[in-house]
């Protein structure tokens, strides 16, 4: 979509987030563009979780040990599937509280997710399915078309032969996964596609078999 803001921030990590609130302060209209999980590197795959499993090996460690003569101590790790779990409640209860309520709190500024990359010297080209973050579908059709067509249009001009896509706007947006079958056999047929040999479209785990076997016509494998 078009919009008119003072401030595009590309990212949603640490520093892009000093930026937003401190632009939002002084008045001015925002918007957050963010191609991956909200919150960066430090709070989703760095900082936070890191740290996390290195105290839970120190709690470890400490309990394997002992200065003391005469005394036995024993500490083992007996799931580490639940302490993982742990660690990831961990991640999403600071993305939450740190981010995301920070993000519905500031009402100039907008939250978009997406592709973003400079084309030019004063433009900027975003590829976006949209969903605001109270999660009220705001997906448009259109926009998936074209999300799917500029992504067959670098692949072939890439030479690419194997892809794999996400049924987009099926999660977080309105469209349903038979709503997406069409829009993909439609971006297919419109797009000059010669070295692509296979596509792997990811379903949703629970999405019903017809749309699986709409997918199968198109002679595409699944995963």
């Amino acid at each position: 979509g078009d919009g008119d803001f003072d401030l595009v921030v590309i990212g949603s990590g640490g520093a892009a987030f000093a930026a937003a609130i401190k632009a939002s302060e002084l008045g001015a209209t925002v918007v957050v563009l963010e191609r991956g999980a909200v919150g960066g590197t430090c709070i989703n795959v760095g900082c936070v979780p890191s740290k996390a499993l290195i105290r839970a090996a120190e709690s470890l460690h400490q309990a394997q040990q002992t200065p003391f003569a005469g005394i036995s101590v024993r500490g083992e790790l007996t799931d580490f599937s639940n302490l993982v779990a742990q660690k990831d409640d961990l991640v999403g209860k600071m993305r939450q509280e740190k981010y995301i309520d920070n993000l519905r709190a500031m009402p100039n500024v907008t939250f978009f997710e997406g592709l973003a990359a400079f084309t030019g010297k004063n433009t900027l080209q975003f590829l976006a399915i949209v969903h605001d973050l109270n999660q009220e579908p705001t997906c448009r059709e259109e926009w998936v078309v074209s999300a799917l067509q500029e992504i067959f249009h670098q692949a072939e001009r890439r030479r690419t032969r194997r892809l794999a896509l996400p049924m987009l706007g099926t999660v977080h947006g309105s469209l349903t996964p038979r709503r997406f079958v069409d829009l993909f056999e439609t971006a297919l047929a419109e797009s000059n596609v010669e070295h692509l040999e296979r596509i792997w479209v990811v379903v949703p785990d629970g999405t019903g078999g017809d749309v699986r076997d709409s997918l199968a016509t198109l002679g595409l494998p699944l995963q």
